[in-house]
């Protein structure tokens, strides 16, 4: 999806703000110093993304602060370019490029939902363990995938090829030279994510910058 307007009312540093993209383009950055909102802007995206949803909310940390609560009296509009959001869960994909642990056991691995289908971390200033969960969730849909009957005349690298590719494709337009290869040994103590980075395989996923980390 492509943002086209988002509005602030009352929202945490933001009295009034309004933000407008005419265009489309591929890649939007926020800059400025300390203070002047970043987060802010960032949060704003969870919020309108989780209160849709899931019904989460904490009107005590979005709400400019200092004024007196009145109600949901802090407002987030959010419009795009594709017009009207069918489902709200999968328009807007928000976490840290922040690396809470770099290495996922699969010793006790568990069925995890899709991204768009989990809250995820309600506050930018929230830990992210969401790589951890999509190692999980990338992992046993492999098994699942594997052992579906409509997949039984499929051989196991065409499987785990189709799941991967369908991560590397975007990833790579995102940040060129970065190739998702998929999770390394998923049942070892030390497994990762394997990229292949400029040219140089098996890259480690804890050997990624930050901004590269946020996947």
């Amino acid at each position: 999806m492509h943002v086209r307007q988002l509005k602030l009312t009352r929202f945490k540093v933001f009295m009034d703000l309004q933000i407008a993209l005419e265009e489309q383009p591929a890649l939007v950055v926020l800059c400025g110093p300390n203070g002047s909102g970043k987060s802010s802007i960032v949060d704003a995206f969870a919020s309108w993304r989780l209160r849709q949803h899931w019904g989460l909310n904490d009107h005590d940390f979005y709400r400019r602060g200092g004024d007196r609560f009145t109600g949901d009296d802090h407002q987030i509009e959010l419009d795009f370019h594709e017009g009207e959001v069918a489902d709200r869960r999968s328009a807007i994909y928000v976490r840290t490029a922040q690396r809470i642990t770099v290495e996922f056991t699969g010793g006790a691995l568990q069925r995890m939902e899709a991204a768009k289908d989990r809250p995820g971390p309600q506050r930018s200033i929230d830990l992210d363990d969401r790589v951890a969960e999509n190692f999980q969730h990338l992992v046993t849909q492999s098994v699942d995938t594997l052992w579906d009957e409509s997949s039984r005349d499929k051989p196991a690298g065409e499987i785990v090829d189709h799941l991967v590719g369908a991560i590397a494709e975007p990833l790579e337009r995102l940040v060129p030279g970065l190739r998702f290869e998929g999770p390394d040994k998923p049942f070892e103590h030390t497994s990762t994510f394997r990229f292949t980075k400029n040219g140089i395989e098996r890259y480690s996923y804890k050997h990624l910058r930050w901004g590269e980390g946020g996947i």
